[in-house]
């Protein structure tokens, strides 16, 4: 036992010092005593890159934890787990740990926090104190409403989000919307798709296949159960950075296009601004392509695939095709063209479910400029695209 109750675990050469707190004020002590012992004993001086503040309820804290511990490397600098509704049973802790034996010339230190929240009105209270400033801090809540990051504002400056799996898929994508405008979202739905928008992109990037991208007629998305969000940032994206047209107005001259064929402007706190209504889809006779006339998109359910996100993707266009699907070990591509096709294995294209939160910490750090357009076409795809099966439009064809 260390001195003022820390421990440190000597069975096993990797650094583990903890220590059993009664607040964030004693949390905040214990945490610099802890740090100040690892450096002492061991030399271990901390470099910071990402502070992830969790309000977690109490009956998703194991799963949360076990998350977490699936990081390895990829773990968070210092992670503040605060537990809402917990009672007597939820231990508050403090511990600072390293994967690696502490006398390596370079271990991953993690520094963890786990405190207890009666209400939301002291989250912000008890989070402060725990916040490292000018280290980013990031917040994923699990289990709580969005009332508790609310709570937290000014504290962070990104929020990971998973829309999978929600009752409403238009109210899922219309709150990332609103969470958007207040910080940097990371959607992992969004993440799910990256894999697929990256081979989309590098197979369209050789110069002779370029020009069809503007003769795409057909977009279909296979998805997981819970997981046509992810389907529909990827149309998004799609519809995003070709400039197809789902705005307000669209064909009456009060959202001409751009001279240079670019894509309109995106308003920036209005969502509803980028969606036409049906009588002015109809009416629509620009070149721009309109999605429900020009250009068909159709999403569809598959129910073995076993994990959130996509399972295929299928973009047509006049006298072609490409196509991804999962396959043993990456993405399978088939490329068919005046009646020949191409198979082709993208080796480790997908980084699979296990990864997907070390991927959302990362991107937490960086600004991707596309997902927001790609948000807003989405929200616009959902009553727009068609569901296999079953229609769910606005635009006619």
């Amino acid at each position: 036992m260390t001195e003022a109750g820390a421990e440190l675990a000597t069975e096993r050469p990797a650094l583990h010092l903890s220590r059993s707190v009664v607040g964030a004020t004693d949390a905040d002590r214990a945490l610099r005593d802890l740090l100040r012992a690892a450096h002492q004993r061991h030399g271990v001086v901390p470099a910071r890159a990402l502070t992830l503040i969790v309000p977690v309820a109490a009956e998703r804290l194991g799963t949360v934890r076990e998350r977490l511990r699936a990081l390895g490397p990829n773990h968070p600098s210092r992670v503040v787990l605060l537990v809402a509704g917990g009672n007597g049973d939820v231990a508050q802790t403090v511990e600072v740990a390293s994967d690696g034996a502490w006398d390596a010339p370079l271990v991953t230190l993690r520094e963890l926090v786990q405190l207890r929240v009666r209400s939301r009105d002291r989250v912000a209270s008890v989070a402060a104190p725990l916040v490292v400033s000018g280290v980013p801090t990031a917040v994923w809540p699990v289990g709580v409403d969005d009332e508790w990051v609310a709570a937290l504002a000014g504290l962070f400056e990104a929020v990971l989000i998973d829309s999978a799996g929600h009752a409403s898929l238009s109210h899922a994508l219309e709150r990332a919307w609103r969470l958007s405008l207040a910080a940097h979202v990371v959607d992992l739905e969004w993440l799910r798709s990256e894999p697929w928008r990256l081979r989309v992109a590098e197979l369209f990037d050789p110069p002779r296949r370029r020009a069809e991208l503007w003769r795409i007629e057909q977009v279909r998305v296979r998805h997981a159960p819970g997981s046509r969000a992810s389907a529909l940032l990827f149309a998004g994206w799609l519809a995003s950075r070709l400039g197809w047209d789902l705005r307000e107005g669209a064909g009456e001259g009060g959202a001409s296009a751009a001279a240079d064929g670019s894509a309109p402007p995106l308003d920036e706190r209005r969502l509803d601004d980028g969606c036409a209504s049906r009588p002015q889809r109809e009416r629509d006779a620009r070149t721009r392509p309109l999605v429900g006339r020009d250009v068909r998109v159709v999403t569809e359910e598959v129910g073995t695939l076993g994990v959130p996100g996509l399972a295929g993707v299928a973009v047509q266009s006049a006298g072609s095709e490409i196509a991804l699907e999962r396959g043993r070990g990456g993405l399978v591509c088939r490329s068919r063209s005046g009646g020949g096709e191409r198979v082709s294995v993208a080796v480790g294209a997908s980084r699979g479910e296990r990864g997907i939160l070390a991927e959302a910490l990362r991107e937490a750090l960086l600004r991707d400029p596309t997902y927001r357009p790609a948000l807003q076409a989405a929200v616009c795809l959902a009553e727009v695209a068609e569901v296999a099966g079953g229609r769910a439009e606005v635009g006619g064809q």
